[in-house]
C-alpha cells in the first residue's frame, strides 16, 4: 500500500473507483467493492479521488497511522501487533477513524456525526447518553448529523434515495460468509444495547466503544480495530495526545468533594 511494502488496499481502492457524480453504481453488497457510505461522506471522498491512485493510498495510510498514534500513543507500534487493526489498515477501511470520533464524540458529541453518516448503526453508542439523561449532548450529536445530511439532501436529494434503495436491498447481508463475525446486525445491536444499559449504570464509558463495534453493519475481523477506541475511555487513563477529559462539574452550593 505504501512505498510498495504493503497489498493494494481493497476497500480503499472501490472508494477511490466509485466516486461522485456515481458513488452508487453497484447495488450489490457481495460483489465485496462499491461505495456504501451516506452522500456527505461521498463528497468528503469526491476531492481526494482526483489525486494519482499511489497518492491517494500514501495519504489514506498517513491517516491511518496518524488515528492509531491518537488512540494508543506510545503504544501505538504494538497496536500494529494486533491482526484486526493490521488488517484495518491494510484494506484502508474507516474503523480507526471511527474509533476516533467515538472518543472525541464523549467530549464532542458533534464527532458523532462521522460514524453515524459512515455506518449509521454504530450510532447505538449514542444511547449511552440517554441512558445518562445527558440530552444536551445526544441533541448535539442528533442536531450535527442531521445538519450535514439535510445539506447534502438540499444540494443532491437523487443520492440518498439510491443510497437508501442500497441499504434495504442489502440489509441483513452479513458479507460473504468468511472473514466476518457470524452473527447477524440484529442480535448484535440488542448485545449492545444490553452492554451499554451496564456500562451507563455502572459508569464504565469504554462499554460505547464496544457497542459501536457491535453496531456495524456488518462486523467484519478488521472491523475490530474499533476496539481501540477502549484504551482512552478506561478509568484513569489520560486523553489522547494531552487533552483534558471531562469531567463532572461540582453545583456550587454543593459541599467540597460532592458530586453534580
Amino acid at each position: 500500500m505504501l512505498l510498495g511494502y504493503v497489498s493494494t488496499p481493497l476497500d480503499a481502492s472501490s472508494w477511490y473507483q466509485h466516486h461522485l457524480p456515481n458513488p452508487y453504481d453497484v447495488t450489490d453488497y457481495r460483489l465485496l467493492y462499491g461505495f456504501w457510505f451516506t452522500p456527505p461522506v461521498a463528497y468528503v471522498f469526491f476531492p481526494f479521488t482526483l489525486l494519482p491512485w499511489p497518492a491517494f493510498c500514501a495519504l489514506l495510510t498517513a491517516l491511518e497511522f496518524t488515528a492509531l498514534g491518537y488512540l494508543l500513543g506510545r503504544w501505538a507500534f504494538l497496536g500494529l501487533l494486533v491482526p484486526p487493526i493490521w488488517w484495518e489498515i491494510m484494506a484502508g477501511n474507516v474503523a480507526l477513524f471511527m474509533a476516533v470520533a467515538v472518543v472525541v464524540g464523549m467530549r464532542r458529541p458533534g464527532a458523532w456525526a462521522a460514524p453515524l453518516l459512515l455506518k449509521v448503526t454504530p450510532g447505538i453508542g449514542l444511547v449511552w447518553f440517554a441512558l445518562r439523561r445527558e440530552w444536551h449532548s445526544l441533541g448535539l450529536a442528533m442536531a450535527t448529523t442531521a445538519v450535514i445530511a439535510g445539506a447534502s439532501l438540499v444540494v443532491a436529494p437523487h443520492l440518498w434515495f439510491e443510497w437508501l434503495s442500497r441499504m434495504i436491498a442489502n440489509f441483513g447481508d452479513n458479507g460473504p460468509g468468511y472473514f466476518v463475525v457470524p452473527l447477524a446486525l440484529v442480535p448484535r445491536l440488542a448485545i449492545a444495547l444490553l452492554v451499554l444499559v451496564w456500562g451507563a449504570r455502572t459508569d464504565r464509558q469504554w462499554t460505547v466503544a464496544v457497542a459501536a463495534t457491535l453496531g456495524t453493519p456488518v462486523l467484519w475481523f478488521n472491523a475490530l480495530a474499533l476496539l481501540a477506541a477502549v484504551p482512552c475511555l478506561m478509568p484513569g487513563r489520560p486523553a489522547p495526545w494531552g487533552g483534558r477529559r471531562a469531567t463532572r462539574l461540582r453545583r456550587p452550593d454543593a459541599p467540597r468533594g460532592a458530586g453534580a
